[in-house]
């Protein structure tokens, strides 16, 4: 049985295998499908799975199955040096209901029943790094205009309009009003918040979306020129 949110699935690495994937291959996994991914049972029938592949020689590249979401993930393993039926007989010795198997990039979901097979994607696109995980975003603090009292901020904003606020961007991984309070009791501080910070600039900048870390840091870039276009005196790093 293939049930619709295996079709979601992205798989996740720390880093791609040295040498690159193989033109065929198979993402098993050995977690009960009914689970979390988080159960005992499932982390001990990894490790089964783990010396299943050794013991059968086949090259095995520890990979995590998750939602689109990174809620719901999956201890697995791409394996390769075996073909579609081997991994069928592998995902039916673990008791799950189909096998992700990629041919040329190419991925499909492959019942363990039946062989009924369905298109999930392509390869370069479903497959992401960890630091590819949306965990951060960006947050503005308004600052006291006293801090233009501060030469290093001066000397950093000057095209910076006398009449026009003074701002603080900055990217976190918490809440922006945990991250703004951190600054103020001096834990991680940019010293012009501890010191000259009032609140949160939510009037003209609402909460953004979690982002991938280089994208957050793009972003905070990007955020912090705009601000300045518009005349504000701003300190990012």
């Amino acid at each position: 049985m293939i049930l619709p949110e295996y079709l979601q699935t992205i798989f996740i690495a720390k880093e791609p295998p040295e040498g690159g994937w193989p033109l065929q291959f198979a993402v098993l996994t050995a977690c009960n499908p009914m689970s979390s991914g988080e159960r005992e049972d499932d982390a001990a029938a990894t490790i089964r799975l783990r010396r299943r592949l050794s013991r059968s020689g086949h090259k095995r590249y520890r990979i995590t199955g998750s939602s689109t979401d990174w809620n719901h993930q999956e201890a697995s393993f791409a394996a390769w040096n075996l073909t579609l039926e081997e991994a069928m007989e592998i995902g039916r010795e673990f008791q799950q209901n189909a096998v992700f198997w990629i041919d040329g990039g190419r991925i499909e979901l492959v019942s363990c029943e039946n062989g009924e097979r369905k298109f999930v994607g392509n390869w370069e696109e479903q497959f992401l790094l960890w630091s590819d995980k949306p965990t951060f975003r960006i947050y503005v603090i308004r600052l006291d205009p006293e801090v233009r009292k501060a030469r290093r901020f001066r000397d950093a904003n000057p095209l910076a309009r006398e009449d026009a606020g003074c701002l603080y961007v900055g990217m976190t991984a918490c809440s922006a009003e945990e991250r703004f309070n951190q600054h103020k009791r001096g834990y991680k501080a940019c010293s012009f918040v501890r010191r000259y910070g009032l609140s949160l600039f939510t009037e003209l900048f609402p909460q953004t979306d979690l982002l991938p870390l280089n994208a957050a840091r793009r972003l905070e870039i990007e955020y912090a020129e705009s601000f300045r276009k518009q005349g504000y005196a701003v300190w990012q790093r």
